[in-house]
């Protein structure tokens, strides 16, 4: 089993946002763009003061396109929690914005898949978040 978590996020709702304003929409992706590197950011620099990286949470993140974005999170010794813990956060900082919400879908990758099997598993869970009502995440279990 691997460290690693993808999670795979798009705003919800962003068609319409997107019809009623191209403004709106260029918002939208430039805030979600600001929250994700600030969070990013965040463990980045708690991680600086530890020369023994392998302990700490890590995340770098990126816009796919669109308002689509993934981010990779680093979960010692496997564990879940630390990735719950950093994408709670990140919809908690979103949320008190007020002005959108996301949905994401998040998979630790399996060491014997490929990265497109890995990033089909975390959009499969995506998927599900999003027919469970949008903003919320769901896991997607190793295949």
């Amino acid at each position: 089993d691997s460290n690693w978590v993808l999670v795979a996020m798009d705003g919800d709702k962003f068609g319409t946002i997107k019809r009623e304003s191209m403004i709106g929409a260029s918002y939208v992706i430039a805030l979600l763009n600001n929250e994700i590197f600030k969070i990013c950011q965040k463990y980045s620099n708690n991680n600086n003061n530890n020369n023994n990286k392998n302990n700490k949470c890590q995340c770098f993140g990126y816009q796919r396109g669109g308002d689509e974005f993934s981010m990779f999170i680093y979960c010692p010794n496997g564990n879940k929690n630390v990735a719950v813990g950093v994408v709670e956060e990140l919809f908690k900082n979103i949320r008190e914005i007020g002005e959108f919400t996301v949905s994401a879908g998040l998979t630790f990758l399996d060491e014997d898949e490929t990265g497109d099997e890995w990033e089909n598993r975390a959009e499969i869970a995506l998927k599900k978040a999003k027919d469970d009502g949008r903003d919320t995440f769901c896991w997607q279990n190793q295949h």
